[in-house]
């Protein structure tokens, strides 16, 4: 299916940080958000800098996630069963970073 991919940023600077984590963090959100998303939608890619964080966003048109999985997302932990590694993956690697 395609979608529209957009990129947005407010960086104006090189940010020091762990690329490979960063980078596989956003492509696990990024084909999450394609794979939830009809044709013709739009996935869009923002980052911006928070005070000494970066801050990165994958905003999809999709259906939302099951509001466990969006709970265990948000309280840090991987979730028991997400249907697939990537969300797993997305919160070690977050937990790795912070």
């Amino acid at each position: 299916a395609r979608v529209e991919l957009v990129v947005e940023s407010d960086l104006t600077q090189p940010v020091a940080l762990a690329g490979g984590e960063v980078r596989q963090v956003l492509l696990n959100l990024a084909l999450n958000g394609i794979k939830v998303s009809a044709p013709g939608a739009r996935v869009t890619l923002r980052c911006a800098a928070q005070e000494r964080q970066l801050r990165l966003e994958v905003i999809d048109q999709g259906p939302g996630l099951p509001a466990p999985l969006a709970a265990s997302l948000e309280q840090g932990r991987a979730p028991a069963r997400s249907g697939g590694l990537g969300v797993a993956v997305v919160v070690r690697l977050v937990e790795q970073l912070r």
